[in-house]
């Protein structure tokens, strides 16, 4: 979704009255084993929006949960 010059995520497809941008990818609606909830947050200091796996949204504002992504197994040689 778009507003001004800043993005943002959404799981409303009509982004709240503003301009939708396509999908970015999938979430689940519920937790699975092995995935972390990702938020939405906002800075209203500079209109800056950012997702997060913190509920508190490391301070911020929390716009709502998105849904849960899934963690992967990732091993470095």
């Amino acid at each position: 979704c778009g507003v001004a010059d800043h993005t943002f995520l959404s799981i409303d497809y009509t982004c709240g009255g503003n301009e939708p941008r396509g999908s970015v990818g999938y979430a689940y609606t519920n937790a699975i084993d092995k995935s972390k909830p990702i938020y939405s947050c906002y800075i209203p200091s500079n209109n800056d929006y950012f997702v997060s796996q913190d509920a508190n949204c490391e301070g911020r504002v929390v716009r709502g949960l998105l849904g849960y992504g899934r963690t992967l197994d990732v091993t470095i040689p």
